[in-house]
């Protein structure tokens, strides 16, 4: 689960890249693994969409994953030594 703080001084999309990043480190999602639509990972942390596309976005920018037909995936070689 990705941990959100009303509170917090970062905007709501930067916390949920900041789980996302932690999560992809820990090894949560395996390389080729698809993440959950945009809409599911909203729907399941009860935020609008867009942050969720905003932070998915800011990911596919730095190489953690890919875009494709399907939705989002785990960037192929991540993690690799």
């Amino acid at each position: 689960m990705i941990p959100l703080a009303a509170r917090d001084s970062l905007p709501v999309w930067d916390q949920v890249l900041l789980g996302l990043e932690d999560l992809l480190k820990k090894g949560a999602f395996r390389p080729g693994e698809a993440l959950p639509p945009p809409t599911e990972l909203a729907r399941q942390l009860v935020l609008n969409p867009a942050a969720v596309r905003r932070a998915y976005a800011a990911l596919v920018e730095r190489g953690e994953l890919t875009r494709g037909e399907d939705g989002y995936f785990v960037a192929e070689g991540r993690g690799t030594p």
